[in-house]
């Protein structure tokens, strides 16, 4: 185990005890916690020497192993004591963060500060960008969501980040965003953005799917005949509500979709979507192109 981790220990064992003595303690004790706080400043989070574990070292540890509870008391144990750089105390927020993200129940309010705070203090341009990235999902996901806030987020994060994961993420989702404002073309470039340089990635497969859409619909049902399709539109015209069927394949099946209203809006999509949930369970939203006859 690496020095100032040993270090780490010894100091706050002593602190959590009285100092030997009187008030006016052996001076070794003093002077044990001035060296920590001095190696910390040197050391803190940043990647050492090979065989030195650093606090955040041990926090990514206990955070990989799923003991974000663990991890937590590391990290604010450590903020308390090291407040003097920057950079360092960027990390060990940022990794805080993860962990309230993590938890369940997540603990978004708590993380949201921490990630916050890792964006101000840190001078690590990749962790800055992490954080901003962790900030978009944060707003991205919230209900309701805040794509405005969630959009320069994930801007600030794409103009630091390395060309790796979780830049197909931040990509994707700022493509979705856009698209849930009414920005289609500015959505596109993001989008493909994706799929062109995370092909290999989970999210290239959704964000292809969504490219060139110009419009949201509500999805009522999925038949296996033509006309079974054409009475579920027949029913929702009759109700009031446009509708289309539209023909899929998949392999060598063919099966008929059955689509409601053109929507402009996401908001919009979600309130029709909303208001036949009762009697069409299933039915969600999807980002589709505008029929040739639709531009």
């Amino acid at each position: 185990m690496g020095i100032y981790l040993i270090m780490y220990l010894l100091t706050k064992k002593t602190i959590t005890s009285d100092p030997p003595g009187n008030s006016h303690a052996p001076g070794g004790y003093y002077r044990l916690l001035m060296i920590f706080t001095l190696l910390s400043a040197i050391a803190g989070c940043t990647p050492g020497r090979a065989k030195d574990l650093t606090v955040c070292d041990v926090a990514r540890e206990r955070i990989d192993q799923g003991q974000y509870t663990q991890a937590v008391e590391i990290l604010t144990d450590y903020l308390k004591k090291n407040m003097i750089d920057r950079r360092q105390a960027g990390e060990a927020y940022y990794l805080r963060g993860l962990c309230y993200r993590h938890m369940r129940p997540a603990l978004n309010e708590s993380a949201q500060k921490d990630f916050e705070k890792a964006v101000k203090k840190t001078r690590d341009f990749q962790i800055q960008a992490l954080a901003s990235a962790e900030l978009g999902h944060i707003y991205y996901e919230d209900t309701p969501a805040d794509y405005e806030l969630a959009i320069r987020c994930y801007r600030n994060a794409l103009a630091q980040l390395s060309k790796a994961p979780p830049m197909d993420s931040v990509l994707f989702r700022l493509g979705v965003s856009l698209q849930r404002q009414g920005n289609w073309p500015a959505a596109d470039l993001y989008l493909s953005r994706c799929f062109n340089q995370f092909p290999e990635s989970p999210w290239a497969q959704r964000a292809r799917s969504r490219l060139g859409g110009r419009t949201f619909r509500v999805q009522i049902g999925k038949y296996d005949s033509l006309g079974q399709a054409r009475r579920m539109v027949d029913q929702l015209k009759e109700s009031g509500r446009p509708a289309r069927w539209t023909a899929i394949r998949k392999g060598k099946t063919l099966r008929y979709v059955v689509q409601m209203g053109k929507y402009a809006s996401y908001l919009e999509a979600e309130k029709a979507r909303k208001n036949v949930m009762t009697k069409y369970a299933n039915a969600f939203i999807l980002v589709t192109p505008l029929a040739g006859n639709e531009l």
